[in-house]
């Protein structure tokens, strides 16, 4: 849905764009400012409709500063949005390669402790008897951090998204589903 909003937000500005300067064109040849034959020139448009802007004693002044803030507000729509969409496929890749790096972890053990690790960005932090700590399964079950307790062991084999907790009282799975984080 959200694709479909920015790329419909992107034709509608650009749509609006060249609107605009057709507006600017016929208005430009009905003032007299141009030829009634002449071609639109996007270049010279511009520079004509800045002329207008900047002289005082024009009457029309007003609606030129108009045109001007909307073809402004278009473009800069347009390419505010092309960076938006260039930024988010760049973080839904960033996204599949913690996934995929995730994946490749094998990890066995019994939870110490676990506690949220201010000096690093505040992240939920778990630490196993063996020594190592690891972060990376809240990233991908955030249920996890509050689910799990001093003693729990956690279970994650290699080339498998999905964790397994044993307690006293069974056996918990918790299911990663790869599809949040890659779209392949």
């Amino acid at each position: 849905m959200i694709r479909f909003l920015l790329i419909f937000i992107s034709i509608i500005s650009v749509i609006g764009f060249y609107i605009t300067l057709w507006w600017l064109d016929v208005t430009l040849k009905n003032r007299g400012y141009k030829k009634a034959n002449a071609e639109i020139n996007l270049y010279k448009d511009l520079s004509l409709l800045l002329d207008l802007i900047w002289e005082k004693e024009n009457p029309n002044l007003k609606q030129y500063r108009i045109t001007f803030a909307i073809l402004i507000s278009s473009f800069a729509q347009f390419f505010g949005l092309c960076l938006l969409v260039m930024f988010r496929f760049a973080f839904e890749n960033q996204d599949c390669g913690f996934y995929k790096n995730y994946i490749e972890h094998n990890i066995q053990g019994s939870v110490d402790s676990l506690y949220i690790d201010y000096n690093n960005h505040a992240i939920e932090t778990i630490r196993l008897r063996n020594g190592s700590t690891n972060t990376q399964f809240f990233r991908y079950r955030r249920d996890l951090f509050d689910f799990l307790e001093r003693g729990d062991s956690i279970i994650k084999y290699k080339s498998s998204p999905n964790l397994m907790v044993i307690r006293s009282g069974g056996l918990f799975f918790f299911e990663v589903n790869k599809s949040h984080y890659c779209d392949q």
